[in-house]
């Protein structure tokens, strides 16, 4: 016995052994390497589609945040808050009425700056005034409503997205599509 395998005892029979391949052959690899090839050709333009940001969406997402926030830190801290909105450069910035000179200047520097590629259109107020330069309040009352308001995003694409703030409503509606006050536009 030479301690490496058992030696076969007379008269046992040894099981027939299954032949198994040692590798892939070459034809089986290029078959697999050619469906890979092909389905990450396919993919990669969907997947990086996916990863491309969205701008106008990115910008709502930031609105669709910022206003209950607004909504909450205007109630919490019983002061009047402001979404200010720069119209000409796009910044976005919220100021209290307890602010200085200096800190609200800060607060406009370190604002929201939304991509290139999305632009603020303009600022509808149900009362009737549409604002579409200059600098904008939107106001978040300490009684907890605010003004009610649309703001229209618009993107190099030529989609335009509407944001909706409602006095009573703790978030605002968005809408992939132009809307406006009195269209009776619920979608």
């Amino acid at each position: 016995m030479n301690g490496l395998a058992p030696t076969p005892q007379p008269g046992a029979r040894s099981l027939p052994r299954l032949s198994q391949p040692d590798g892939f052959t070459l034809i089986e690899l290029v078959v697999v390497t050619t469906l890979i090839a092909l389905m990450l050709f396919v993919a990669i333009p969907r997947f990086r589609s996916l990863l491309a940001t969205d701008d106008i969406r990115t910008v709502s997402r930031w609105l669709l945040a910022e206003v209950p926030l607004l909504k909450n830190t205007a109630v919490s801290l019983q002061q009047d808050v402001a979404l200010n909105i720069d119209l000409d450069t796009g910044r976005m910035w919220a100021t209290h009425a307890e602010m200085n000179d200096e800190q609200r200047r800060a607060a406009a520097e370190k604002g929201y700056k939304p991509p290139e590629a999305v632009q603020i259109r303009d600022v509808e107020f149900a009362r009737g005034d549409t604002r579409t330069s200059g600098q904008v309040a939107v106001s978040f009352y300490r009684q907890g409503y605010s003004d009610q308001v649309i703001i229209h995003l618009a993107d190099a694409d030529g989609r335009i997205f509407s944001l909706k703030i409602e006095p009573f409503q703790p978030n605002a509606i968005l809408f992939t599509h132009e809307t406006e006050f009195g269209k009776g536009d619920n979608a």
